[in-house]
């Protein structure tokens, strides 16, 4: 199956992304392109930057819209001392794929669905934590141990190993919806997407946070989906 898939990880500030989806574009040739979006996002992205309003308060909720508003507010201010706006690579697969006729997936689940039920399962002590960290500029790290991470670049394969284990400890919550259940989707997705097309290559670009488990995820779905 990974003959057939090819995973790029990337930074979703970084113009290192950039190269790195093109170097891989180049040298495996697919058919298909995969990118971690769902239709919503992907519409809002290419739609230009587009303001959170009442549709949004209405559909995720008050605690589900103050997080996706602070999440967006983050990422636009580390992506500013980059140079380069989140999503910017996700953008540019897409284009890739529209510019060569190719098959464009979007394989992220649906945003809506995966911040209702974070909100749900969200405990008290992890929103106090979240709030603590943001105040003073820790996330996502503990209290007892900081990593010197340069946001321009992808970090070593190492080094977000463990950045997911922080997180995982002190938000399992976050880790658990954000994290591992979007893995398993965009896994699923892309291991049924590639058994529909077992004749085609297919390239998905996705954070460098989920690469390495949905590599592992693809050989265990390859052998556990089969078609009707």
């Amino acid at each position: 199956m990974n003959d057939q898939i090819h995973i790029v990880g990337t930074n979703h500030i970084s113009t290192d992304s950039l190269e790195d989806i093109k170097k891989e574009f180049l040298a495996f040739q697919p058919q298909i392109i995969c990118v971690e979006l769902d239709k919503q996002r992907f519409a809002s992205l290419t739609q230009g930057e587009q303001k959170l309003g009442w549709g949004a308060l209405r559909v995720l909720g008050v605690r589900g819209f103050l997080f996706v508003a602070l999440s967006k507010y983050v990422q636009q201010k580390l992506g500013k001392k980059t140079g380069m706006k989140p999503g910017t690579e996700m953008l540019y697969a897409a284009q890739l794929a529209k510019n060569n006729q190719l098959t464009l997936g979007l394989i992220d689940k649906p945003i809506d669905q995966t911040i209702k039920r974070l909100m749900k399962k969200l405990r008290f002590v992890e929103v106090m934590r979240f709030f603590y960290d943001i105040t003073l500029g820790l996330l996502p790290f503990g209290k007892k141990k900081k990593v010197a991470v340069n946001i321009a670049k992808i970090p070593q394969e190492d080094l977000i190993e463990q950045l997911i284990g922080d997180l995982a400890k002190r938000y399992p919550t976050v880790y658990q919806v954000l994290i591992d259940e979007r893995n398993h989707y965009m896994a699923r997705r892309l291991v049924i997407l590639a058994k529909k097309n077992p004749e085609k290559k297919i390239l998905s670009v996705v954070g460098a946070g989920h690469k390495k488990e949905m590599e592992s995820l693809l050989e265990q779905y390859e052998k556990t989906i089969e078609l009707v």
